[in-house]
């Protein structure tokens, strides 16, 4: 401990004062300083250490003089083609004792998903295929899932989600590729596949029917399809057409 420590021999006796200071020490291990995750965008770093009453400086491998403070400044920002490769080096040194330490990092730079869908929109046939396709720019690399209606697709974690011989019950609506890296917030992109059916028709009355001369004639017609049908021509024995709807009437 700091103090005075008292020698004595007979009535003779010597004091000694003796302090002992705190080693300085760096918040960053030497490991995690070389790969120091740095966020696009960022202005500035601080190097941190103790205890509190340092000088600090900043030099990057130049031959630059020293820049004082514990603030390394980037200006507008850092960017996505920022060179990893610089050397930044911190020195912290105590004026009372003259002792001084350095720190080398090497800044990795990382930044949120950015996720870009070149084509949003498909109309494709029932049995014909698809390719969705959802590009991201992502550092570290990004985690993708890719979601129909709000149920996410198990298994289908690239930038390409094929879909083949689709069918209005299991491919048609919206889907969404969501990728996510732990920087920021997670990126996401929308895609709309329409698969249409071609309409089938029916008669409700089946193949043909028999009414007296005089009777009245009702004749239903329905139709399936994707979209669903909605206009209804009806065409009779003389050749003409009557676009009457889905419900046919004739006779009084």
């Amino acid at each position: 401990m700091s103090g005075d420590y008292k020698c004595s021999y007979g009535d003779q006796s010597k004091t000694l004062s003796v302090t002992f200071n705190e080693k300085l020490t760096f918040v960053d291990s030497a490991e995690v300083a070389i790969g120091k995750q740095i966020e696009v965008g960022t202005k500035s770093f601080d190097c941190k250490a103790k205890p509190n009453d340092l000088k600090y400086s900043w030099t990057n491998g130049t031959n630059e003089k020293p820049k004082e403070g514990k603030t390394l400044d980037f200006g507008d920002g850092v960017t996505k083609d920022f060179n990893e490769n610089t050397e930044y080096v911190c020195e912290i040194n105590r004026a009372s004792t003259g002792d001084f330490e350095t720190l080398t990092y090497k800044f990795a730079v990382v930044y949120a998903p950015e996720v870009t869908i070149p084509e949003s929109s498909f109309v494709r046939k029932e049995g014909d295929s698809v390719s969705l396709v959802c590009n991201v720019d992502a550092k570290p690399a990004a985690d993708i899932t890719w979601s129909r209606s709000g149920k996410v697709l198990e298994g289908q974690t690239g930038t390409t989600l094929k879909l083949d011989n689709l069918t209005f019950a299991d491919h048609n609506g919206k889907y969404k590729c969501k990728a996510s890296n732990g920087i920021g917030k997670p990126a996401s992109g929308n895609i709309d596949v329409t698969v249409v059916v071609p309409p089938k028709a029916s008669i409700t009355q089946g193949e043909s029917v028999n009414v007296k001369e005089g009777d009245k004639l009702k004749l239903d017609c329905s139709a399936s399809g994707q979209p669903k049908p909605s206009k209804f021509i009806w065409t009779l024995p003389d050749g003409t057409q009557q676009p009457e709807g889905a419900i046919f009437r004739s006779g009084q």
